[in-house]
């Protein structure tokens, strides 16, 4: 599990390099599907192991900063406005 959560790390920077400029509306597109399949994949492994304490914070802090945006992007008055938030 470990190995193909880091091939698909590997392809998300290769494709953020590779194919991000070239597409225009949703550049960011093909490599946050890498990332979240690593995570998918690296998931079972995190709950095998247990949480510690600083596995928890760094989590909290992730998910309120995703909230964050998402909330920002969701109640935003114009999709322009929307779009920056996210990008």
């Amino acid at each position: 599990m470990t190995a193909a959560s880091a091939l698909f790390w590997i392809a998300g920077f290769v494709l953020s390099a590779v194919m991000g400029p070239t597409l225009r509306i949703w550049t960011w597109g093909p490599t946050i599907l890498c990332f979240a399949a690593a995570t998918a994949f690296a998931i079972p492994n995190i709950w095998r192991d247990g949480m510690g304490k600083f596995n928890l914070y760094i989590l909290i802090t992730g998910v309120a900063t995703a909230t964050w945006f998402a909330g920002r992007a969701w109640f935003s008055p114009a999709e322009e406005l929307a779009l920056i938030d996210l990008t």
